[in-house]
């Protein structure tokens, strides 16, 4: 569960930026009113849905079936070999645990000299 939401924290940023960035990139040709747009549109309003359901898959879907996986993985354990069967959440710290030389690498709270 730690590494689920580590890895949602870290992630949310440069997907929901992907996200936005193309979806705002195909706009023009959305709103595009000429044959040759007319013509494209239906790729376009393709890519922009995929664009958008990858969002939704990424950020929710993949963790959610991982946990799920873990939480079955770990009453199988339980019933297989009487392993004590402690919560799910029992690991788990209460805060996301970013890496600071990530951080420092994306330039988040790193001092800028003033010019």
């Amino acid at each position: 569960i730690q590494a689920l939401v580590d890895a949602g924290v870290s992630r949310f940023r440069p997907v929901l930026l992907t996200t936005v960035t193309t979806v705002v990139g195909i706009l023009p040709m959305i709103a595009e009113r000429s044959v040759q747009a007319q013509f494209l549109r239906p790729m376009v309003v393709a890519l922009g849905s995929a664009v958008a359901f990858a969002l939704f898959l990424s950020l929710f879907l993949v963790p959610a079936l991982y946990a799920i996986g873990a939480e079955l993985a770990r009453v199988g354990r339980w019933f297989w070999t009487s392993e004590p069967f402690r919560s799910i959440g029992d690991t788990y710290a209460g805060a996301a645990n970013i890496d600071q030389e990530e951080l420092q690498h994306a330039g988040v709270g790193t001092a800028q000299p003033a010019e």
